[in-house]
């Protein structure tokens, strides 16, 4: 029992720090939308160049997550292959019965994730808007018909 409780805490570090490390992409992808409102084109390039940093600190992550569960599967001689199968690995531990960390951490981590690619989009809606309107500027001044691929929202015509 001790190697499923040392097992678990390592498995709740794991979320942990996923959650710390996608609450981190997460404000750097707000402070990017607001650069790009202000037009401070050095800022939004180095938020990018943070956000790289953080996926990249995230893959590493979840490369130990990954091992982790080989680890648990070699161990204890059961295939788990998603969340659901880890967290009813762990639901006989009393500290999980009692707390649920492994099913709060998870769920914090779907809600970062959803906010994240929400942000995402609102980031490439502005970037798509401001092409279309230096693209109108730029036919306007040549005296060319503007043809846009985009339209008001800033997604793709069809």
């Amino acid at each position: 029992m001790n190697k499923k409780i040392n097992l678990y805490q390592k498995t709740i570090a794991i979320w942990n720090e996923l959650c710390e490390l996608h609450k981190q992409l997460h404000d750097i992808t707000s402070e990017e939308y607001i650069y790009l409102l202000s037009g401070d084109v050095d800022m939004v390039q180095e938020k990018i160049d943070k956000k790289k940093s953080i996926i990249a600190n995230i893959s590493k992550i979840d490369i130990d997550r990954d091992s982790l569960v080989t680890e648990i599967n070699k161990q204890f001689k059961c295939k788990i292959q998603n969340f659901f199968e880890l967290n009813k690995f762990f639901s006989d531990l009393e500290i999980e019965v009692n707390n649920n960390h492994l099913s709060k951490f998870n769920s914090l981590l779907r809600e970062l994730i959803y906010n994240i690619q929400q942000q995402n989009k609102n980031n490439q809606l502005f970037i798509n808007k401001a092409i279309i309107s230096l693209d109108k500027i730029k036919n306007a001044g040549a005296g060319n018909k503007a043809y846009s691929l985009y339209n008001s929202s800033g997604t793709l015509k069809k």
